[in-house]
């Protein structure tokens, strides 16, 4: 006999991923034992997000910064996810110090003795 789906989730409800960004993403179907229907991943907004399926999950990757809603489909049965693309941040530059100089060029100082002293070093 024909088991259509009667219900699909999906693992995550939303989802925050970074541009170039990839990470699978599973559905579930029950009953188990349908048989009828073929799953097929969409997005309302297509351009923000792609997804590479294959049968129920599918590979997500973020493609430019906004939002969409990804909707998978099998039979009658539909199942969501918001998906929120934020851009890629980018590393800061690795500064490193191109001079040191102290507050004093010569100290003297007794046994015992302390004093402060300050280094400045730049970039600041």
């Amino acid at each position: 006999p024909d088991v259509w789906p009667t219900s699909a989730t999906l693992e995550y409800p939303a989802l925050t991923l970074k541009v170039g960004q990839r990470l699978p993403i599973r559905a579930t179907v029950l009953p188990a034992n349908y048989n009828q229907g073929t799953p097929r991943w969409s997005f309302d907004k297509p351009g923000i997000a792609s997804a590479d399926p294959n049968g129920l999950s599918a590979t997500l990757e973020g493609l430019t910064p906004g939002v969409t809603t990804l909707t998978f489909t099998i039979g009658n049965a539909t199942a969501s996810c918001v998906l929120t693309i934020v851009p890629k941040t980018q590393p800061e530059p690795d500064v490193w110090p191109t001079s040191a100089t102290l507050e004093y060029p010569a100290l003297t100082l007794k046994v015992g003795q302390r004093l402060p002293i300050r280094a400045t070093v730049l970039p600041a």
